[in-house]
């Protein structure tokens, strides 16, 4: 896989990394030979694909979905199909790594400037050392500290709701539902900021033109009654339009959690919210921001600056999010 990522580090339409995936690419896997490369194309196999087995209904008749039986399953009454799958993944990864390490021995790895030697021999040199420490992580384990984790943990949710609030509340000044919206949602948040109609790049404001609205359905939290109804439902309806296709550039990390509403100014710190007179001990000058297109199309000043720092705002909260499911939950 570190070879294939050296090779091709953007493989997100051709299956990704997996090894059916890369032994199956004839980008890859082909020498040129048609002879030599229909055994070096024949690819691994899916599991799936040899034994998995259809569900039989009542009638006896299959059904379309597929399992697959537990690993230990097939080990004992599969024996035969099992050695003989084995084998072939093995063989499978051996041409794959011949053909991957021929390709990047023709590759240069420059270093400021310099040619160092080939790609290989930046993996042999750089990224192998580092597999060997996988896969000893892997084997052996390592000491976590879950109680600095867990401190993390509410840490990091508590950083994730001031900037998925501060995203919203900007938004919904200019779409009044987008302080109920799922931040978390890719189909909102395009909703939300992109016209697909607009040209790549291009500022397209939509204010004046009212661009129709689609209908979204998020939690309630709010514990809003609709009319007609005795007890508030688990879920509402909000509307959410386009307001403009923007982006935000690099804002810097403090900054992303300043927060700005209609009682206060104040930016979020360990020992609580910090006066808005104190943001130069901390570093922060809004001219040496480097905003993005957002800051134009709203006007500039500080409508432009508030633009650009939610939608950082609304990055901060994916990264957060990985942050927890990847690194501390895990």
């Amino acid at each position: 896989m570190h070879l294939a990522r050296l090779f091709d580090s953007s493989r997100t339409t051709d299956g990704g990394y997996s090894l059916e995936a890369l032994t199956s690419d004839p980008k890859i896997m082909s020498q040129g030979n048609s002879d030599d490369d229909v055994e070096l194309i024949s690819g691994k196999m899916s599991m799936k694909s040899i034994f998995g087995k259809k569900k039989l209904k009542k009638d006896g008749t299959e059904e379309k979905i597929i399992t697959l039986p537990p690993v230990d399953v097939l080990q004992r009454e599969e024996r035969r199909s099992w050695i003989r799958y084995s084998a072939l993944d093995a063989v499978n990864t051996l041409k794959l790594f011949n053909r991957l390490k021929e390709k990047l021995m023709h590759v240069p790895w420059f270093l400021k400037d310099s040619i160092q030697g080939t790609m290989y021999n930046f993996y042999e040199k750089c990224w192998r050392p580092f597999g060997v420490l996988l896969v000893k992580m892997e084997s052996e384990g390592i000491l976590v500290d879950k109680v600095h984790l867990s401190k993390i943990e509410k840490l990091a949710v508590g950083d994730k709701q001031i900037v998925a609030d501060k995203f919203r509340r900007w938004a919904s000044k200019y779409c009044e539902d987008a302080k109920y919206m799922n931040v978390g949602s890719n189909t909102q948040i395009r909703q939300l900021l992109f016209d697909d109609t607009s040209r790549r790049g291009r500022i397209e404001m939509n204010f004046e033109l009212k661009p129709l609205s689609k209908l979204f359905k998020v939690l309630n939290t709010e514990k809003i009654f609709e009319e007609g109804k005795k007890a508030p439902l688990k879920y509402r309806t909000i509307h959410l339009h386009k307001i403009c296709e923007v982006f935000a550039r690099n804002i810097p990390s403090n900054q992303i959690y300043w927060i700005d509403n209609a009682c206060s100014d104040g930016y979020v710190t360990e020992e609580g919210i910090m006066d808005d007179h104190k943001l130069s001990d901390i570093g922060t000058d809004y001219e040496d921001c480097s905003y993005g297109t957002a800051f134009e199309a709203f006007g500039g000043g500080n409508k432009g600056r508030e633009a650009c720092e939610a939608i950082a705002a609304l990055c901060e909260t994916s990264a957060i999010d990985s942050l927890i499911t990847n690194f501390i939950i895990h």
